[in-house]
């Protein structure tokens, strides 16, 4: 009698429901490592591209300031002290200059604003991107640009105009830092 109540009763004992969540807890600790993986890759590969677009915006001012003036030289970076400077999402931080023949200006502004022939917007091409990316990997959403090698670092693309100088660009605070 004892026996035949206990096998009429229905429900979930307390081992089943424990084997339920160790058997969800393994899946778990499977599956997240896997996604959060998955999802730092596309932020990497997100970085290429958006290089790659900031690399092609650069070289296209570029061919529109050779093909517009009267041979004033090739377009140049330079980054105030040192090898290297930032290009920001916004234009209070960003570090770099280009420099065409006689003029410069920040890079956000060629970048975003276009070319510039003189001092403030006279003559302006109009913008090459319609804002500068945020980088997904590093610490700011900064970049990087620089003229110190950095062939070792999986992060940088490089880029010249008109065989001139190698730049590379990476991510800012970008954990790998090719040295």
């Amino acid at each position: 009698m004892w026996l035949q109540r206990l096998n009429e009763e229905k429900g979930v004992t307390l081992i089943e429901l424990l084997a339920v969540v160790v058997i969800l807890a393994i899946i778990a600790a499977v599956a997240i490592p896997v996604i959060m993986g998955q999802i730092n890759k596309s932020k990497i590969n997100t970085d290429k591209d958006n290089e790659k677009i900031i690399i092609d915006a650069l070289q296209r001012a570029d061919f529109d300031y050779e093909s517009t003036q009267s041979g004033d030289g090739t377009m140049t970076l330079s980054f105030g002290t040192g090898d290297s400077g930032t290009l920001a999402p916004d234009e209070t931080d960003t570090t770099v200059n280009v420099t065409f023949g006689s003029n410069t200006d920040n890079m956000y502004d060629v970048l975003v604003k276009g070319i510039t022939s003189g001092s403030g917007t006279t003559g302006q091409t109009g913008g090459y991107l319609d804002e500068v990316p945020k980088a997904q990997t590093g610490t700011d959403g900064d970049w990087t640009i620089t003229t110190s090698d950095q062939s070792t670092n999986s992060e940088a693309a490089p880029f010249s105009f008109g065989g001139g100088t190698t730049y590379y660009i990476y991510p800012a605070g970008s954990t790998s830092s090719g040295s």
